[in-house]
């Protein structure tokens, strides 16, 4: 979160800095001042573009939601309660299907240690259960 608060200031201090200057050229602005302007929000569109990218795959507002098989859904009792976890094992098997590694934890259970996706961590990042939200 700060660190996109951070990229949109920088982008509009520099979107500011460009109008600023464009704005103090004479109004018969040549063609070389022109181009210079477009390349700058250019290259500020694929910063901001990539930063974007960088912002933990957390699902915006219009963006569509992912869906998990609900058959690879494994309920487990703990300490905050009944939580979902998804099989990693299974969820390879999904083509198409690529989970955030921020989710994958090893839990330790009577079978053994398994790999297995916190179903709330995904919830946060767009995926959803094929059965409805978590």
């Amino acid at each position: 979160m700060i660190r996109k608060s951070f990229a949109q200031m920088v982008a509009a201090i520099a979107a500011s800095a460009m109008l600023a200057t464009g704005l103090a050229a004479p109004a018969h602005a040549d063609n070389d001042r022109l181009m210079k302007f477009l390349a700058g929000a250019v290259v500020l569109g694929i910063i901001a573009n990539e930063i974007d990218k960088k912002d933990g795959g957390r699902v915006r507002p219009g963006q569509p939601a992912r869906v998990v098989p609900s058959r690879c859904a494994i309920p487990l009792r703990t300490g905050q309660g009944l939580q979902t976890y998804y099989s990693k094992q299974c969820t390879d098997q999904v083509r198409g299907l690529k989970l955030p590694k921020a989710c994958l934890q090893t839990i330790n259970t009577t079978r053994g240690a398994s790999r297995l996706y916190n179903g709330t961590c995904l919830a946060e990042r767009g995926f959803r259960d094929e059965g409805g939200w978590y």
